[in-house]
């Protein structure tokens, strides 16, 4: 048996929202993730037999090495300020009625104004709808569709993804450098009481940096990707 049939690549979009008030754009960045895996069946049978299931911890060993997980920045985008609530959740809610984004995972920001149109996107019948709740500390916490996820590791995530190589941003989308621009603003500072905190520089906007970091703790949390054959040699 060829040893590429026993592997499988899998792709899956996440959609990610920092939804915006009076003087911010709510954001919408999309991240395709690309990962490579034994198939279920295999690892299945491999992990029955004895004498085979070392082998499976050979091959992550040897997935992690020669084929991380890659998380592509497809789509970014701002939408103008002014517009109503009900209208940006249509658009929202238009964006994961087609492909290739049909059924993708919504992770959007419950805090604060997020609340509140959180309804509103409930109802529009949007299948996987995530919510978030950003915090303050270290320590991030999910219970279903429900997350409650440090700012800090929030961040965190998009600074590990990056120096890895691991994210990588479509560099002919319009607000590309927007995006990397809020990446190069984004300070880590300390309160009197001595804990790390994340923030924008003074007067600058993270709204695209936020909505990244929600589409990428979304694929780092969800497992709903689709399997495509591949063919290569570890």
């Amino acid at each position: 048996m060829d040893l590429a049939e026993q592997f499988e690549e899998l792709r899956q979009f996440v959609v990610g929202v920092d939804l915006g008030q009076a003087h911010d754009p709510t954001a919408i960045a999309v991240i395709e993730h690309v990962r490579v895996r034994v198939r279920p069946e295999y690892a299945q049978a491999y992990g029955m037999d004895s004498r085979r299931r070392a082998w499976l911890g050979e091959w992550d060993r040897a997935i992690r090495s020669n084929h991380p997980p890659q998380y592509n920045v497809r789509h970014l985008e701002r939408l103008p300020l002014g517009t109503h609530y009900p209208a940006q959740v249509a658009h929202i809610a238009e964006m994961v009625r087609r492909a290739p984004l049909k059924d993708a995972p919504v992770f959007y920001d419950y805090t604060g104004v997020g609340r509140a149109v959180g309804d509103l996107l409930h109802q529009a019948g949007i299948r996987k709808l995530r919510r978030v709740h950003l915090t303050g500390g270290h320590e991030s916490r999910s219970d279903g569709d429900r997350h409650a996820v440090s700012k800090v590791d929030l961040v965190s995530r998009l600074q590990a993804a990056l120096h890895a190589g691991e994210l990588a941003i479509e560099h002919t989308l319009p607000d590309a450098a927007v995006l990397a621009r809020e990446l190069a603003d984004y300070r880590l500072n300390f309160t009197a009481a001595g804990n790390a905190q994340f923030n924008a520089r003074s007067g600058a906007h993270d709204d695209l940096l936020i909505a990244t970091g929600l589409a990428l703790y979304g694929c780092q949390v969800s497992q709903t990707p689709t399997a495509i054959p591949i063919g290569f040699a570890l």
